[in-house]
This record gives structure tokens, C-alpha cells and sequence, in this order.
């Protein structure tokens, strides 16, 4: 049992080698971002901003790995963040950030949040900036679904993939993101060379976008397209009182991170 423990001290020893342990690292106030970086240590201006939002356990080298502490999860042992918060809450100026990367966290996000999101992240690059997000493929997840070859239990696991995994209450999929709709939503927001990456696992499917910022829109015109796209979810034209519901939620969240 003495060699086990000394083992697993190691372990978690070499894991949060690089950044400091959990109980240290600081967290995020309703404040600059560049000003809370810059004095923690974290970043210093003239220097490339990269971010990692959601990080999870995963410590990217090169960029800020902003997530809530473990505490704030449910079967997270370690933190890869090197600073904690809310990452949809964080303030940001306009044209500062060089990229900003996001794997399997988008999705968890309902349509008014995701939109905002990327709006916001659109008005933080740089122009020729980038973002990477990666999600669950839907499209590609739902063809798969419908494999007769598959067990139950396979198809169960699927669905897990689509959904989310319902640990808790955040652990749920709120939308679905496949190649088409990525490139319609981002071409609206002012992105472009848009590419696509798949990756699988068992019966898992995922897909990974990067796209350049190659228009820099103003906060009102990203508004507009941001509900332009919300309109596009409508079955028809009764539904204005649901469509004034979203827009009402857009606004919401919008006022909260932009100026």
C-alpha cells in the first residue's frame, strides 16, 4: 500500500508540474481580463493571447486554460486551469486576442449563448485571429444512429454522445453542431477560411472547426446577425411571440459581456 501511495503522489505530482496547485491559482473577477492576467503573471501585453476556455484537465502549453475549479465538477479530479472563471462571463477588449480554443464545451451552451459566445469571440481577435471549437459531429452522430448494425447498448452510447453525459446539471447538450451549420453561423459572424477536422473514437464522432476572422463587424451588426440566425429556427411565422422570447435572451446575456 506505502509503494501505491508513493506512486500516485508522483503521479499527481508530474500532472500539475507547470502551474501551481489548485488552492493557489486565483480567480476571475467581473474585471479586464488582460489587466487580471498581466498581474497574476500570466500574460504580459506584446506577447501572442491565446485562450483555452473550458480547459477541463487539460493544460494546453502557450495558452491561458481558463475553467471553475474541480469543485465545481463532478468527476474532475485535476485542474488544467491556470486561472479559474466563468467562461461566459469573461470581459475582454476589442481586437486583442490571437486565438481562442474550445473542445467539447460549446455544445453545452443553449442557442442564445452559443450565439453570444461567438460574438463576443468574434469582437476579441485580432483580425486574421482564430478559433478552434470542437463538439460532438450531430450529423454524423445521427447517420450512425440509424446503423441497424449496431447494438442497443451502442446506439445508447451514441445518444450519451449527442446529449451529454447528465452527471449533473450542466452536463447536458443544449444544441447540435455539425459542418453545415458551423459554416452558416460563422460566415455570418464575420468568419472565414473555415475548415473542418473529424475525429472518432469507438462509435463516437466529432468535429473540429477552425475559422480566421476576416470581417470585422461592429457589436450591432454581429447583434443583427446573431438574430437573423435565431430567426432561422422558427417553424413558421406565428411564432413571433417565441421568437421575441429568444431575442429578449440574446439581449440578456449580450448586455452582460459587450459594451
Amino acid at each position: 500500500m506505502e509503494i501505491r501511495s508513493t506512486i500516485l503522489w508522483v503521479c499527481l505530482c508530474i500532472v500539475s508540474m507547470g502551474h501551481p496547485l489548485e488552492a493557489e491559482k486565483p480567480f476571475l473577477k467581473q474585471e479586464s481580463l488582460l489587466d487580471q492576467l498581466s498581474e497574476h503573471g500570466l500574460w504580459r501585453s506584446g506577447t501572442p493571447l491565446q485562450l483555452h476556455l473550458g480547459c477541463g484537465q487539460s493544460h494546453l502549453a502557450d495558452y491561458i486554460n481558463i475553467d471553475f475549479p474541480s469543485s465545481e465538477h463532478t468527476v474532475q479530479e485535476i485542474a488544467g486551469a491556470d486561472i479559474f472563471g466563468d467562461i461566459a462571463q469573461l470581459r475582454v477588449s476589442r481586437g486583442c486576442v490571437d486565438q481562442i480554443r474550445s473542445h467539447h464545451v460549446f455544445e453545452h451552451f443553449d442557442r442564445q449563448t452559443a450565439l453570444v459566445l461567438l460574438c463576443q469571440w468574434a469582437s476579441w481577435l485580432k483580425p486574421k485571429g482564430t478559433i478552434v471549437i470542437e463538439t460532438p459531429d450531430f450529423a454524423a452522430s445521427i447517420a450512425l444512429l440509424q446503423d441497424n448494425r449496431l447494438s442497443y447498448q451502442e446506439k445508447q452510447v451514441i445518444m450519451r454522445h449527442i446529449f451529454g453525459s447528465h452527471e449533473a446539471r450542466w452536463a447536458i447538450h443544449c444544441d447540435g453542431w455539425y459542418k453545415e451549420k458551423f459554416e452558416h453561423v460563422l460566415q455570418a459572424l464575420g468568419f472565414g477560411n473555415i475548415q473542418f477536422q473529424y475525429t472518432r473514437h469507438y462509435n463516437l464522432r466529432n468535429i473540429i472547426v477552425t475559422a480566421q476572422k476576416v470581417r470585422n463587424l461592429s457589436v450591432e451588426e454581429l447583434i443583427h446577425n446573431a438574430r437573423e440566425i435565431l430567426r432561422e429556427s422558427l417553424v413558421d411565422s406565428t411564432e413571433g411571440i417565441m421568437y421575441s422570447v429568444w431575442c429578449s435572451r440574446l439581449h440578456a446575456v449580450m448586455d452582460t459581456v459587450l459594451p
